[in-house]
């Protein structure tokens, strides 16, 4: 029995071996099935079989594209011949390059810019979340190289989401159509629900595949990568000489700072919430408040070489209040543009739409924010010879409460510019400055909201500048 138990102990190396050789494409044609998973996997891919895969993935949503008329004729005609109308869809489509070559070409130059550009913008904001202490060149390739295989994510979306719109598209014209047969007008309210909020239900669709799509990029390009730290010499925390040679109970022969406080062990022993043995929510408060109002002493306490993630909680912890900030936001400000006049249809509409824009403004914050910092660590990075994108990005974390804090503010202040437009504050001003009511309304509100988003990137900047000489 011994025997037979220690051969089929053997033999489970070599299945596993034979099914991982028989699956060894998916993670690179379908990384978002298991993103974290198989992300380490994709870590050496060469980038031009990257960027073959992308290519493969658009030419894959240019055949779903033309298989979106096709399945509305199907569903209005009946025809179950749709391989012949997707024939005819495409002919339609080799037409127009026929026809007007010159604008159909340039129409797609411009497409295709406009996607490779998205490609590199998201690419920033992914190579400041999976951030090493490796050449920036490294971080910015793999970002690339992490975008351009998801893109293929995109087919499955683009059908997932085409599919229910088209359906619900059909639905309504079918019912508008037996309406406009009617000697007597119905009223808007006895409408089916799924007509009179066609657009909501449409925004839901683009916004779940969008989140799917950014959860599955993020979600790989968080695990940790295996690539070896390059090798620095010692080097002074305050002025970057090399200390090489020098006790640690000496000083720095350029700047004059002892080297204990560049070497020593208390030096960047990483923030709070990095030594807390469980991170509670006042040990993270107390980040918050530290990196807002002495960033520079967060910018000395971090880690450039973080071997741990948990600093990302400082950011992702706000998540859930943010949600309830900008439903609760949202629901005043339309509340306030109405001037509380809501009738029973208006009502279900914005209830409606509170959750979207729950979801929406605090993912968009949190990105823009992101962003900002990516873009000023890589100038940073650029200017210091050194990539710091590891120090901008738990910069940002700890800037969490302050992105918290930011959001309120834009929803309390908004609401507050449509109190005024409606009290006709900005039509009065319209006489005196001779500037629209509606533009001043917008600069009334963009421009302190603008102010505070600013303030944030020169927070993270302060603290990313105290790490740039960082030896751990």
């Amino acid at each position: 029995m011994a025997e037979e138990t220690r051969d089929l102990a053997c033999d489970s190396p070599r299945t596993d071996e034979a099914m991982t050789d028989r699956i060894r494409l998916l993670p690179l044609l379908a990384p978002w099935l298991r993103p974290a998973a198989w992300a380490p996997r994709t870590d050496r891919a060469p980038l031009r079989l990257a960027f073959l895969i992308h290519v493969l993935a658009g030419i894959g949503v240019l055949v779903a594209g033309l298989s979106i008329d096709p399945f509305s004729d199907w569903l209005r005609d009946n025809d179950f011949s749709f391989l012949h109308l997707w024939a005819e869809s495409a002919s339609r489509f080799v037409r127009v390059f026929e026809r007007h070559t010159a604008e159909a070409l340039l129409f797609t130059a411009v497409m295709v810019v406009l996607t490779e550009i998205s490609c590199v913008v998201i690419a920033l904001l992914v190579m400041l979340w999976g951030a090493a202490d490796e050449p920036l060149r490294t971080s910015f390739a793999h970002a690339l190289r992490r975008v351009w295989l998801h893109t293929t994510q995109v087919v499955p979306l683009f059908i997932l989401g085409g599919v229910p719109i088209t359906y619900m598209e059909h639905l309504c014209w079918m019912f508008r159509r037996s309406v406009w047969s009617l000697p007597v007008p119905r009223e808007w309210s006895t409408f089916p629900w799924w007509v009179r909020y066609e657009e909501v239900i449409i925004g839901y669709v683009a916004v779940a595949v969008s989140l799917w799509f950014l959860w599955a990029l993020f979600r790989a390009a968080g695990v940790p990568r295996r690539d070896s730290e390059p090798d620095r010499p010692p080097t002074c925390e305050y002025c970057g000489y090399n200390l090489t040679g020098t006790a640690i109970e000496g000083r720095c022969p350029e700047c004059g700072v002892p080297a204990v406080l560049s070497l020593g062990p208390d030096v960047r022993r990483g923030t709070a919430y990095d030594r807390a043995p469980k991170g509670g929510f006042s040990v993270m408060q107390g980040c918050w408040l530290d990196a807002v109002f002495c960033p520079k002493t967060i910018g000395r306490q971090i880690q450039v070489t973080q071997p741990s993630r948990r600093y990302r909680r400082c950011l992702t912890a706000i998540l859930v209040p943010a949600l309830a900030v900008s439903a609760i936001g949202f629901f005043m400000a339309m509340f306030a543009a109405e001037r509380g006049r809501l009738d029973a249809n208006e009502m279900v509409e914005i209830l409606l739409l509170v959750p979207l824009m729950a979801v929406c403004c605090p993912a968009a914050a949190v990105l823009l924010a992101m962003l900002m910092a990516s873009v000023g660590g890589t100038f940073l990075s650029v200017q210091d010879k050194r990539n710091l994108l590891p120090a901008a990005v738990q910069m940002q974390c700890s800037l969490g409460g302050f992105l918290l804090l930011w959001q309120t503010f834009g929803w309390i202040w908004g609401t507050i510019a449509v109190s005024l437009d409606n009290a006709g504050l900005f039509r009065y001003l319209e006489e005196v400055l001779l500037l629209d009511d509606d533009i001043m309304a917008f600069l009334f509100w963009f421009l302190p909201t603008a102010g505070l988003l600013f303030l944030d990137g020169i927070l993270v900047w302060k603290g990313t500048s105290a790490a740039r000489y960082a030896n751990r």
